[in-house]
């Protein structure tokens, strides 16, 4: 695996691993999953586009016009929808157990 794939990965790793914590952090301190989920999605949809213009500019280096760079974007996109229903999801279900405890 190259550099720039490498890099990529371990960027959107480090999307995940920022968000999340933030998302849960201001979750808890409003008492409202939907404030959590907003914060999570609005820092990872930032990062996401920081990490993305970074990755067209690198890979456009080193692969020159090919539709692996084109490819690894889409699915990236797709898997960012999955992210964000999975936060979703937890937020809502850590939400629903601090209320009953």
């Amino acid at each position: 695996m190259d550099t720039v794939n490498l890099l990529f990965n371990i960027f959107l790793v480090a999307i995940v691993v920022i968000s999340f914590p933030l998302g849960l952090i201001v979750m808890k301190k409003r008492e409202d999953y939907k404030s959590g989920l907003s914060t999570v999605f609005l820092v990872s949809f930032v990062l996401l586009l920081f990490v993305f213009s970074w990755y067209q500019s690198a890979a456009a280096e080193q692969f020159a016009g090919t539709m692996g760079v084109l490819f690894s974007l889409v699915l990236v996109f797709m898997l960012y929808i999955v992210y964000i229903i999975l936060a979703w999801l937890i937020l809502k279900l850590v939400h629903r157990r601090s209320l009953v405890s």
